[in-house]
């Protein structure tokens, strides 16, 4: 556990930043390795979202995912992992994936 009571910034790489974008034109988030950043689209996100903040927490944990774990594709081992992220928040489990990739609730917040 670590000092923010949740066990996720302890963990969070260091040199990693998160920038915002207007519109990316179907996706909420992308991890930007080289760049080590994490690309966030408002645009996206308010589509997508009735409220932007939520999607953008959610998207931000999908993205952590990939981060901490860049060989590990979408599917089952995935979203166990963001499920222990998204529980340890206080978020409802992910089911799947739309096929904008963006998280499916399995209840609501």
């Amino acid at each position: 556990q670590c000092a923010d009571g949740l066990g996720l910034l302890g963990f969070w790489p260091r040199g990693w930043r998160v920038r915002w974008a207007g519109f990316m034109h179907g996706a909420a988030g992308l991890t930007l390795y080289r760049e080590r950043g994490i690309l966030l689209s408002h645009g996206d996100l308010a589509r997508a979202h009735r409220k932007v903040r939520k999607g953008a927490v959610e998207t931000l944990l999908h993205e952590f995912v990939h981060v901490r774990s860049p060989r590990l594709r979408h599917g089952r081992e995935f979203l166990a992992l963001e499920n222990e992220f998204r529980r340890r928040l206080g978020f409802p489990p992910a089911t799947g994936y739309k096929a904008d990739g963006l998280a499916k609730e399995g209840g609501s917040m």
